[in-house]
């Protein structure tokens, strides 16, 4: 059984089930898929949403969210270039290390996570071995959720 945590910090309090109480003046945001954002990017570049999906990360190369039920164009990669994430986001760092820890794994650490989080869409054009290529990136403002999965 994988390791259930919470870590938005909303008023200080979680619920049982990992999940923080929403604000009570607003309805939660429903997600958008990524699916959708990979189809229709012009829709959501420069705009803040929240997404659902399998974080996987090796803790040093790559960190991105991936949506299984896409066809194509499945996964967003993550960047932490935000100044107005809230502690969650650290939170969410400091559960990694410890997920670490606990399953024994020193240098690189493979992890997945289920997650929803909300952060800004951006695009950012071209890499070391594909200059030309775009890529889009959602820039964490703050983890809703995540729970950590079983060793494979």
């Amino acid at each position: 059984m994988g390791l259930v945590i919470s870590s938005l910090l909303l008023a200080g309090a979680t619920t049982a089930t990992g999940q923080a109480p929403a604000p009570s003046s607003a309805a939660p945001e429903a997600a958008v898929s990524i699916c959708h954002i990979r189809q229709n990017p012009e829709q959501y570049v420069g705009r803040a949403v929240t997404v659902s999906g399998i974080y996987k990360t090796d803790s040093s190369h790559y960190s991105y969210l991936l949506d299984p039920s896409c066809s194509s164009q499945s996964t967003l990669d993550l960047g932490f270039e935000v100044p107005e994430r809230d502690a969650s986001v650290a939170a969410f760092e400091a559960a990694k290390a410890e997920e670490c820890k606990r399953t024994g794994q020193r240098g690189l650490c493979v992890l997945e996570a289920s997650v929803v989080l909300r952060g800004e869409i951006a695009s950012t054009k071209g890499a070391h071995l594909q200059p030309d290529l775009v890529y889009l990136i959602i820039n964490p403002h703050s983890v809703l959720t995540y729970r950590f999965r079983a060793e494979r």
